[in-house]
C-alpha cells in the first residue's frame, strides 16, 4: 500500500492518502460527485460510471486515509504493449494545488503493466497542457490528427 504524506502549508492539516486499485462503493459514489464538478463528464450516472469501471483495464484512485473518501481518480485503457489511453485524471476541487495531481501521475505513469507500453495518449483542456508535460507528454503528434466520432 502505497502512501502520500502532505505538510504543504499551516492552513491545511496533514493528510495520509492511499492508493487503491479497486473502488469499493462508496468510492464509486465519491467518483460520481467528483464527475459532477467537471464540464465534461458531468452527466455521466452512477450505472454507466459502474459499467466504465469494470471495462477499464486500469483504475487507480486516492483515497483520504482518514475519512476513507475517494480525492483523485485517474484510469488507463490499454492494450499493453502499444497503446494507452490516459483517461479521468481528476482530483477533488477542494485538494488541487497539494500535489495529488503530480502524485496520481507518478503513480500511474510508474504501473508495471504500462512499462512496455510506447504510447501514452491523454485529452486535456489547452490550460493543462504544461502539467502534462512535466512528464513528456506533448502537443506533437508527429503529422497525425486526432479524430473523434460522437455518438449521443
Amino acid at each position: 500500500m502505497w502512501r502520500f504524506r502532505s505538510l504543504c502549508s499551516s492552513t491545511v492539516a496533514p493528510m495520509a492518502i492511499v492508493i487503491v486499485r479497486q473502488l469499493h462503493e462508496d468510492h464509486i459514489q465519491d467518483l460520481c460527485s467528483l464527475y459532477r464538478q467537471t464540464w465534461w463528464a458531468a452527466d455521466r450516472t452512477l450505472r454507466e460510471v459502474r459499467r466504465m469501471l469494470d471495462h477499464s483495464d486500469i483504475v487507480v484512485g486516492l483515497v483520504d486515509d482518514r475519512d476513507e473518501r475517494l480525492v483523485g481518480f485517474a484510469r488507463v485503457l490499454t492494450d499493453s504493449i502499444y497503446k494507452a489511453f490516459l483517461l479521468d485524471v481528476m482530483v477533488v476541487e477542494s485538494r488541487q494545488g497539494l500535489g495529488l495531481g503530480r502524485y496520481l501521475m507518478e503513480t500511474v505513469l510508474h504501473l508495471p503493466e504500462l512499462d512496455l507500453v510506447r504510447d501514452i495518449q491523454l485529452h486535456c483542456p489547452p490550460d493543462m497542457v504544461a502539467f502534462y508535460e512535466k512528464w513528456g507528454f506533448s502537443t506533437d503528434l508527429a503529422g497525425t490528427l486526432a479524430l473523434r466520432l460522437r455518438r449521443t
